[in-house]
């Protein structure tokens, strides 16, 4: 059972480190979001049955027929996933730090417990996501703004539901991150190796408190400061180009990818309590406690990572829809 365990927790663990150049966090407690809720131990899921969905055109269309309108490709698409959705025993999360008013790496992880598959999907925090009453700058029209917003719209509930709406199925939990716990979680897990690909060198002496990175390039063991300054560092000193978000998501899938791969042995109860502390969810113990239950088994390469598929306009980027969904549908049909 320790490693099911271990597997489904660690997911959740090590994305507490995904730092993206945030220093001054505060976590707000729970009186602060009013979103805590009693969730009933998770039941045995119905066996999937075969179910009988649209076919999907491979071509993009909107007339088939002269003179007969038929419903776009992506209304198909969307229909389709529904039909599965509804059948599915799939577990949705968003998963997210906050920088004040600033959701900064946003995660939605699915979890599938009759197949034993996660599935982890990157959303970059710069991706387009215009609210009613919010658009006056360019920062207001951004994912990861919407959970400095008001008049109920923010928030945890606010990120669920913003996420929800991006990918057009349900979010069912979230996890919001303490970043001032990272290092002692990675620390408590023994580190992660990873094989860094350049010397990381930057220093910031007005940052309070300062800041120096010092990593130099090669197949190593990252403690938590290290694998903290790894996942923060955008450029060198002197370089006059950033690394920018996209490649930065990259390197945070890597990261992932690696600490799923590591095991963790009889430090999992600690690793465990230190999750915990460093963690705000409307998840209940015992609910996390039996999806590791369930999660008996998984194996690493059953665990998915992808980038929201989009591209770069100008201040944003923007999700590709149809992509987005044909994705969501390939994971609902496994």
């Amino acid at each position: 059972m320790k490693k099911g365990i271990r597997i489904f927790l660690i997911i959740l663990v090590v994305i507490t480190v995904i730092i993206n150049g945030v220093w001054h966090f505060k976590l707000k407690h729970i009186e602060a979001n009013q979103e805590k809720v009693t969730l009933p131990t998770v039941v045995e899921e119905p066996v999937k049955k075969p179910l009988k969905v649209l076919e999907i055109p491979d071509q993009s269309f909107s007339d088939i027929l002269v003179g007969v309108q038929t419903r776009p490709r992506t209304d198909l698409l969307k229909q389709t996933i529904d039909a599965y959705e509804a059948e599915s025993s799939r577990i949705n999360f968003v998963v997210f730090a906050h920088d004040g008013t600033r959701a900064d790496t946003i995660m939605f992880v699915s979890y599938d417990p009759s197949i034993q598959e996660v599935d982890v999907i990157n959303i970059p925090r710069d991706t387009k996501w215009v609210v009613e009453g919010y658009t006056f700058d360019n920062g207001n029209q951004k994912i990861n703004a919407v959970y400095g917003r008001g008049n109920g719209l923010g928030g945890s509930k606010g990120m669920k539901q913003a996420i929800a709406d991006l990918l057009t199925v349900p979010v069912n939990y979230f996890v919001k991150i303490n970043y001032n716990g990272a290092q002692e979680i990675i620390d408590t897990m023994g580190g992660v190796e990873i094989d860094v690909f350049k010397d990381l060198k930057y220093d910031d002496v007005y940052a309070e408190p300062e800041l120096h990175i010092d990593i130099k390039a090669g197949l190593q063991v990252l403690d938590g400061k290290n694998s903290v300054d790894y996942l923060r560092w955008r450029k060198n000193n002197g370089e006059k180009n950033s690394d920018g978000d996209l490649p930065r998501i990259a390197r945070l899938q890597q990261f992932l990818s690696a600490a799923v791969r590591q095991s963790i042995n009889t430090r999992l109860p600690a690793v465990v309590n230190s999750c915990f502390q460093h963690v705000y969810t409307d998840i209940e113990f015992d609910l996390a406690a039996s999806l590791a239950i369930k999660a008996v088994g998984i194996q690493d390469s059953n665990v998915n990572f992808k980038r929201l598929p989009g591209h770069v306009e100008g201040y944003f980027y923007v999700a590709d829809q149809e992509e987005v969904l044909e994705y969501l549908l390939d994971m609902y049909k496994r």
